[in-house]
């Protein structure tokens, strides 16, 4: 595997969770210790609060659509910027669509921390 694929296939892996709710697959994905950067009020530290921050967001967008723009791998961190559409992204009922620039590091394989460094209404 080429160098960075891993660390892409994680990210890739990671949205997918983010996509179907799966978050029984997040123990293979992120570290127990996981540090979300951007954690919402009241959510859990670990990989427990980004399973619960999973949960909260497809609760709340069900319907959600979410497109990987770019991954740059540079080992141990990774960027990557997406966009996502839903109704409520912007505290209204109407959808609207978002443009998110993030930052990955990994351990072991793992993601080991996140943090969305920039996010803004796209079109």
């Amino acid at each position: 595997m080429a160098l960075g694929e891993h660390e892409k296939a994680v990210i890739e892996a990671y949205f997918d969770v983010l996509r179907d709710g799966g978050v029984d697959r997040l123990k293979e994905l992120v570290t127990d210790d996981c540090d979300d950067r951007n954690p919402v009020r009241g959510q859990l530290v670990g990989r427990f609060g980004v399973m619960q921050k999973v949960l909260l967001f497809r609760a709340e967008h069900p319907g959600a659509r979410i497109v990987i723009e770019a991954i740059d791998v540079t080992p141990p961190v990774a960027r990557a910027t997406w966009t996502t559409t839903a109704p409520g992204l912007d505290g209204t009922p109407a959808e609207s669509t978002w443009r998110y620039a993030a930052v990955f590091e990994f351990e072991g394989g793992k993601l080991k921390s996140s943090l969305i460094e920039r996010s803004e209404r796209a079109g």
